[in-house]
This record gives C-alpha cells, structure tokens and sequence, in this order.
C-alpha cells in the first residue's frame, strides 16, 4: 500500500509539474525504468484528461465573470506564439515538459485550435522523449553526485 501511494505521488507530480517527478522518483529510491513510467503515466494523464475534458473547462472559464483586464502582449504570450507560428502543435508539444508543463502546454494547444488526436501523439512522443531523458540522466548523474 505505501508503494502505491508512493507511485502515485509521482504520478501526480510529473501530471502538473513534469521535471519534479524524477526527482521524487529518485528520492524514493525508486528505479529509473520506474521513475520513466510514472513520469510519462502522468503527463499522459493530464493530457488526456484535459483533451477530452478541456472544452467543458474552458466553458466555464469563459461563463466566468472578467475582474480586469490582462495585458494580451506578455514576453510569455509572444514565446508561445512565437513557437506555434514556427514550428506548430510539434513544437508547443516538444516544450512542454520543460517548460510549461502539462496543464499549461494543453491549455496552449487547446487554446490555439488543434485536432485531439494529433495533440495526443505529439503529446505521447514527447513525454516519452522527455521522460527517458530526464530520468537516466538524472539517475546518471545522481551517483556521481553522491559521490562527491
């Protein structure tokens, strides 16, 4: 049972904030072929739950009464379409472990207008990449570190 919530807390963890989740991985002493399926179990997650469930959300974003008026033209919001105008949902996908994380890169592409399939497997691909990469270089690195 204490392994379950275990695994469970890293999934949740890599579900919002993606990079956090080895960490904890590492830390619990959990392997790196562990820490990979859990990381990449929970930034599928959130982005299935948000593909298939984010059109309700953003319906009750936009019902939502305004309190004041942002500004449209942030350094953040000319990043974002900066990579949608160059490289498109491939490119918002490739970051989004790294950068925005899962909730705000789903955000981003559903905002943006792209189609729930094609989110997903860019979406798959990346949280693969992202999860190997970070997990066995982290967990590389980690013994070195240690022995210092």
């Amino acid at each position: 049972m204490e392994t379950l919530a275990h695994y469970l807390s890293i999934i949740i963890m890599s579900a919002f904030k993606f990079e956090l989740g080895p960490f904890m991985a590492l830390k619990e002493g959990l392997s790196v072929y562990e820490s990979i399926i859990l990381c990449f179990t929970g930034m599928m997650a959130m982005v299935i739950l948000l593909a298939y469930g984010g059109s309700y959300i953003k319906e009750k974003f936009k019902s939502r009464p305004k309190k004041k008026k942002r500004k449209i033209f942030t350094k953040k919001n000319r990043l974002i379409v900066k990579i949608w105008r160059k490289d498109g949902i491939k490119g918002v996908a490739f970051l989004t472990p790294i950068l925005f994380g899962p909730p705000l890169g789903m955000i981003i592409i559903l905002t943006l207008g792209a189609d729930k399939r094609q989110i997903i497997k860019y979406m798959f691909i990346s949280a693969v990449m992202w999860s190997a990469v970070i997990n066995i270089t982290l967990f590389y690195f980690s013994t070195y570190i240690h022995a210092l």
